[in-house]
């Protein structure tokens, strides 16, 4: 049979002269089974009581949600009013599916001023005393021309301020209503009330009202745990950052002892170069305070995470993860200026990517998801176990993770890849100990992708390394520079013994304008078909490649082995190789 089925709101109060609006979602579930249907309004929930139409979907055949809106309806008189959907559809077809229904009432008053804003301060202060700036905006119909700004702190009443001006119907402007001394409290509750609107009563009271509070910004040295502390966990001194803001540089100084919480931290106001924020051990050692977490949530890996936070350090800390799944460190939603210094970073080894010792991309899930994260600094850390240790990854070839600094570290104990780097540019990995869980396992030491050069922060720079490896020392592939931004890879010690069949020690992959110096590389390997390659380029042009020591040992097949390989013919006029020092004991 045909449709003809009501479906009713629950009664809804209206004012006689008042414009309502009704707006609402809607779909079908087959398109090939449109539906009729219509939305009625009246005083009662039953067919007869509800008359006026103010919808009507004729052959409706939409299946995503699409909201209907526009149509207003005015009152003749104040009552309850009931909204009705009649389904009027031709025999046996599906359904209509209405979702958020809402009625907006519109109020028309001639003179109607309203604070919508609160200008200054921010939602932190810093000053002792400081301006108090509201936004002031005519919601009548008539031009505003003066009104009363009544207003307080804390519940105080404050001197109030008489307005005058010229404000035409829903114009606004920032009014100044004076100066306010803040206290040794650290939140203060705001509210603004307006009245007396081209000196006479405001036709509309419920919009004459806006509330807000401030925090006083932090400053200095505050302490987390321990006796009589400033704050009791980290999680407590986070909130309170993200709460009140900056004023000054901020340090929390963490007591000795285990925390056992799973933290982030994002936005913090007024950061900057000056004003950053350092979490620390107190005494400035990282075996005292230990931060730890077991998670068994795949969505939420960390022990410590940065989402969108800048100027943050972790300093003297040892950052534990022990869960199923276990990113210990875990930067992303585009942070910036972000350090991690003198820590001791730790995960258990394992064949997957669910435990990573240091994270920086873009999903919190999926390492290999890259972000926009600028300006990360890792320094002079001990990091162990996992999968990959360090991982970062930017976006796409033309979105780059710019300048990742990964200097002085210990990295060891890892399953697949010392350090990670996919789709960065001016990148400079110095001074690291890098070393595999086992020198004969399928590992790469540094492995970097689409690492490019920037146009004002220069190129990569990857030097003073030493690499013990059982597959790939430093591997670039398609990390190209330019003629004025060459990439630098010098003074480096690499060490690699093959385990089945493969050792590399440079690998040179679609990568131009690199120079390659000072590098001293020993590979060796089993007997049989074993490749060995101290440097090979695969491709790849304008290389200068001076002044290294490349070194093959071991036993193997005379065409297996080489100190130095071409895999594709190089064009001579681009390339620069000469003075470096050749050894090989299988193929001389």
């Amino acid at each position: 049979n045909a449709a003809n089925v009501y479906s009713f709101t629950s009664g809804i109060s209206m004012v006689a002269g008042r414009d309502y609006e009704m707006r609402f979602f809607h779909r079908v579930r087959l398109g090939s089974y449109p539906e009729n249907y219509r939305v009625t309004l009246g005083t009662s929930q039953a067919n007869t009581g509800n008359l006026d139409t103010l919808y009507n979907f004729n052959n409706y055949g939409t299946t995503t949600y699409a909201q209907a809106s526009g149509n207003l309806y005015s009152c003749t008189s104040t009552g309850t009013y009931y909204f009705g959907f009649q389904c009027y559809s031709a025999a046996n077809q599906y359904d209509v599916y209405i979702d958020s229904v809402e009625v907006f009432e519109y109020i028309y008053v001639n003179n109607d001023a309203s604070p919508v804003a609160m200008v200054n301060p921010g939602s932190s202060v810093c000053s002792t005393a400081d301006s108090v700036k509201i936004e002031l905006k005519n919601s009548g119909q008539n031009a505003l021309t003066s009104a009363t700004i009544n207003w307080k702190v804390n519940g105080i009443a404050q001197t109030a301020k008489s307005w005058t001006g010229t404000l035409a119907p829903g114009a606004s402007e920032t009014v100044n209503l004076g100066l306010y001394t803040y206290g040794s409290g650290t939140l203060f509750d705001m509210e603004f009330i307006t009245s007396n609107p081209n000196a006479t009563t405001d036709g509309n009271t419920t919009n004459d009202t806006f509330e807000t509070s401030v925090n006083k910004g932090l400053s200095g040295t505050y302490t987390i745990g321990g006796t009589a502390p400033d704050y009791t966990t980290i999680a407590e001194a986070i909130t309170a950052l993200e709460s009140n803001g900056v004023c000054g540089p901020v340090v929390m100084d963490i007591r000795n002892g285990t925390y056992t919480e799973q933290l982030t931290i994002g936005a913090v106001a007024n950061v900057s170069a000056t004003n950053t924020v350092t979490f620390k051990s107190e005494t400035n050692n990282a075996a005292n305070v230990t931060l730890t977490y077991a998670s068994s949530v795949s969505a939420n890996r960390q022990t410590f995470k940065v989402d969108g936070g800048e100027y943050i350090t972790l300093k003297h800390l040892t950052i534990k993860g022990a869960g199923t799944y276990a990113w210990p460190v875990h930067i992303l939603g585009g942070s910036e200026h972000i350090t991690v210094s003198n820590c001791i970073i730790s995960t258990p080894i394992i064949s997957s990517s669910n435990r990573l010792p240091v994270v920086i991309n873009g999903s919190a899930t999926s390492y290999t998801t890259g972000a926009l994260n600028n300006f990360i600094t890792v320094d002079s850390c001990d990091i162990s176990g996992g999968y990959l240790v360090i991982c970062i990854r930017g976006t796409s070839t033309s979105v780059r993770a710019k300048a990742p600094v990964f200097t002085n570290n210990t990295i060891t104990g890892y399953a697949y890849m010392g350090i990670y780097s996919y789709y960065t540019a001016a990148v400079k990995y110095s001074g690291n100990y890098i070393k595999a869980q086992v020198l004969n396992g399928l590992d790469y030491g540094v492995y970097c992708y689409y690492n490019t050069s920037d146009p004002t922060l220069g190129g990569i720079e990857i030097s003073n390394n030493t690499v013990l490896t059982g597959y790939y020392g430093i591997y670039l592939s398609n990390c190209d520079g330019t003629s004025t931004a060459r990439q630098k890879v010098f003074n480096n010690f690499i060490s690699g013994s093959a385990y089945t069949s493969t050792v590399y020690g440079l690998y040179n992959a679609g990568t131009d304008y690199c120079d390659y110096y000072h590098n001293s590389v020993w590979v060796k390997g089993p007997s049989g078909t074993s490749t060995k390659r101290a440097f090979y380029r695969s491709s790849g042009s304008n290389l200068k490649i001076q002044n290294n020591i490349f070194a093959v040992t071991g036993s193997g097949s005379t065409t297996q082995s080489y100190a130095y390989y071409n895999g594709t013919s190089p064009n001579t006029t681009t390339m620069v190789v000469d003075d470096n020092v050749y050894y090989n004991t299988i193929n001389p």
